[in-house]
């Protein structure tokens, strides 16, 4: 479900052009830092 969630965001993300596509890894990897509990919740679960 995990691996699904980020397929689901990096899929968008132009890797083609690194200088387009750092500002959204950036502000991809903050969303995952201010949640860091619950992906490991979830992650737990399954």
């Amino acid at each position: 479900m995990i691996v699904y969630s980020l397929e689901i965001v990096l899929k968008p993300v132009p890797f083609l052009n690194p200088l387009n596509s750092f500002p959204a890894i950036q502000s991809w990897l903050k969303r995952i830092e201010s949640q860091p509990k619950s992906i490991e919740i979830t992650d737990a679960r399954n």
